[in-house]
């Protein structure tokens, strides 16, 4: 059966080079894609950063809260604030972390939150901010690029390199105070590249490409 199979699709790079010591014709990858119209893009932004997610070991939240701790140490950044949205068994002690960082005042625990609200959160913030060692398959990155906030991410997340390669934020493992100072001097930049960017990531447009994908490898 998969003779007679056309070609194959993959989602990400690294999938791509898996499936490919398996099985012939396979093609760039392509995403998933996401409704954008659930996502309204903004250029006012807040002097906040918003990370989202489960507040587990893994997703490295108490990494984000230090650097964070070093970016507001700076007199120019003293009022910024974070957002860390989400809930789990992490949550006491990042609480305890900022306490003892003594940035209580700039530093809002949300909980869980609806997905409009949640969308509020990104979409005024100037960066959403991910320190995950493990996550591959990560929707929040596509959600907060069409809501036109760009992304400071590992590089483990499989759309880091779409990330990297349109200039909608920074990839490095281990980030800093210095990505995060970069995010704010040059954030119109990103803003404007991250909207821009937006329709390449919608659903229509991906299944656009599986089409196109798909008719290229049917010719002769």
């Amino acid at each position: 059966m998969m003779k007679r199979v056309a070609c194959v699709v993959p989602r990400s790079e690294k999938a791509r080079t898996f499936i490919s010591r398996y099985m012939p014709r396979v093609t760039p990858p392509v995403d998933h894609g996401i409704d954008i119209r659930k996502f309204q893009p903004s250029r006012d932004k807040k002097r906040q950063f918003i990370s989202s997610s489960q507040l587990i070991t893994r997703k490295r939240v108490d990494g984000i809260i230090r650097t964070f701790a070093g970016f507001i140490a700076q007199p120019q950044h003293s009022d910024f604030r974070l957002i860390i949205a989400g809930r789990g068994s992490e949550k006491e002690n990042l609480e305890r972390l900022v306490e003892r960082l003594g940035i209580k005042n700039n530093v809002e625990f949300t909980g869980f939150l609806p997905q409009a609200k949640l969308n509020e959160y990104i979409r005024e913030s100037m960066a959403f901010l991910i320190n995950t060692d493990r996550d591959l398959n990560m929707i929040s990155v596509p959600e907060a690029i069409c809501s036109g906030t760009p992304v400071i991410t590992t590089s483990v997340p499989y759309t880091a390199p779409t990330v990297q390669n349109h200039k909608l934020g920074l990839v490095k493992d281990n980030w800093g105070v210095k990505e995060l100072n970069e995010i704010v001097e040059h954030n119109a930049g990103y803003v404007d590249n991250c909207i821009n960017h937006r329709e390449k990531l919608s659903n229509v447009a991906a299944a656009r490409e599986i089409i196109g994908r798909y008719i290229a490898a049917k010719r002769p």
